[in-house]
């Protein structure tokens, strides 16, 4: 869309939050050195390695196992509402062996028909319509995520990650898409990053992590997890690059 456009708007200054957006924003400032970089306050406050250490270590594990957060994205504004329901259905019946599902939207406004939508099979799960996905990532031992910014900041967070990969969220490619082969050729094989390629993959994936210690995990995924972030975002560790 941006390269399309031909007479573009020339900043002054223009900040970027990340390597793709300032590749497509180049031609869009008068600086000789392109788009400044910015760190985005929403992966900002989880970047820095010493503060997740010592919260790690306060990690209740035993229930942080139990948890599943399912960040919401519904309807066609992220493209995927059959995958959707599909995953809100299964994590009510997980929620009948044991599991405590939470599943986060953006606002209350947005949520409303969904929890209309598979009631009363919703007894055991956890609606949120507020608040950060920073708090309730430390909450969970595994986070549901489609592709979308809040995939990076789970990404920050200790839990083990599922994208879903099956139905409508096998999308076109885009600059946010990542893939189980795009993760391979710039970390290598993951234990912590999962894709669900089916809705009965989710109850695999979380089972097979049964017993496991996942804070250890987690750290030992740390750096690979953060180049994954710093592949799209620039984080406030690299030099030069402007904080709030």
């Amino acid at each position: 869309m941006y390269n399309q456009i031909e007479e573009k708007i020339l900043f002054d200054r223009l900040y970027t939050y990340g390597p793709p957006a300032s590749l497509i924003l180049a031609d869009y400032t008068l600086e000789a050195k392109g788009p400044r970089p910015m760190v985005m306050p929403r992966l900002a406050a989880m970047e820095c390695d010493s503060a997740f250490n010592k919260r790690l270590e306060c990690v209740d594990s035993k229930t942080q196992a139990s948890n599943i957060l399912l960040l919401a994205f519904p309807g066609a504004e992220y493209l995927a509402p059959l995958c959707f329901t599909s995953i809100l259905l299964e994590l009510a019946r997980l929620g009948g062996q044991g599991f405590h599902p939470i599943v986060k939207f953006k606002n209350w406004r947005s949520a409303k028909s969904f929890i209309k939508q598979i009631s009363p099979l919703d007894s055991s799960i956890r609606w949120v319509g507020s608040g950060s996905v920073e708090s309730l990532v430390w909450d969970a031992g595994f986070a549901l995520v489609f592709n979308s910014i809040s995939l990076y900041e789970a990404l920050l967070g200790p839990s083990i990650i599922i994208i879903p990969s099956f139905l409508d969220s096998l999308q076109d490619d885009n600059m946010l898409q990542e893939t189980h082969s795009k993760i391979f050729d710039l970390v290598g094989e993951m234990q912590s990053v999962c894709f669900a390629k089916s809705v009965s993959d989710i109850e695999r994936i979380i089972k097979n992590f049964q017993g496991c210690d996942l804070p250890k995990l987690i750290l030992s995924e740390r750096k690979a997890r953060k180049k994954i972030v710093s592949n799209k975002f620039y984080l406030e560790c690299e030099q030069g690059i402007a904080k709030l």
